[in-house]
């Protein structure tokens, strides 16, 4: 359990430098897109939404996996199986 509480402890950086770097990443390609491409204005894809929805998202995933890694036995395979699920079941 000591180490599930320092592998917290170190979410707690990582978790929002994971938000950063994916919302960072979502910026850039949105970006690199509209220069390529003329959409239509107003677009989804001209807004910050995405940005938003990345950050959100993201958050809601860093503070699942903090539980998991709480309670999990193995975590990191819990999580890719919540994952899995919450992906299938978003397509539908």
């Amino acid at each position: 359990m000591e180490g599930a509480r320092r592998a917290v402890w170190r979410l707690l950086w990582v978790g929002p430098a994971t938000v950063i770097v994916g919302v960072g990443a979502v910026v850039i390609v949105q970006l690199a897109a509209l220069r390529m491409v003329d959409w239509p204005r107003p677009s989804p894809f001209t807004t910050h939404e995405p940005a938003i929805f990345t950050a959100v998202l993201v958050s809601g995933a860093v503070i699942v996996f903090m539980g998991v890694l709480l309670e999990a036995v193995n975590p990191v395979r819990t999580f890719r199986r919540i994952a899995l699920v919450t992906l299938a079941l978003s397509g539908a």
